[in-house]
């Protein structure tokens, strides 16, 4: 990536994929099998265990293809040993709110997966940016 400025070629800092890279590795990770989503940066500055990420349930709806997540907790690791967790409180906004598995997928941060295959996914989230994801083997 390329722009001008004042007429003179600038290299812009993150155009090599050097501004995220070279710190951390961001990951989405949808377990099947519990239906938790963890999302955030793993291997922070070059430490293998040290992460910061954001976790909770999501659901999956295969005929809209949209994937709604709430995020309930944080967590925060520098090692195997050391690891905290935060929940992620929401203000009391009176009556009850209804569960997440009640709740409406528009209600939701989601997902609307464009184009998934063997090597890349491709979807929009509810307030129009797109993202991408490449699949990785763990």
């Amino acid at each position: 990536m390329e722009t001008r400025v004042h007429g003179s070629k600038q290299q812009l800092p993150w155009s090599n994929g050097l501004y995220v890279d070279g710190f951390a590795k961001a990951v989405q990770r949808f377990d099947t099998e519990t239906y938790e989503n963890e999302n955030g940066f793993f291997g922070l500055l070059g430490q293998d265990g040290a992460s910061f990420t954001v976790v909770g349930p999501f659901k999956w709806d295969p005929k809209s293809s949209i994937c709604a997540f709430q995020p309930t907790a944080t967590r925060l690791a520098w090692n195997k040993d050391l690891k905290w967790e935060f929940p992620i409180t929401e203000k009391d906004d009176g009556p009850s709110k209804p569960s997440f598995e009640d709740t409406k997928v528009s209600k939701l941060p989601f997902f609307k997966f464009i184009l998934v295959d063997d090597t890349v996914a491709v979807a929009q989230g509810r307030s129009g940016g797109v993202a991408l994801w490449a699949r990785i083997e763990e």
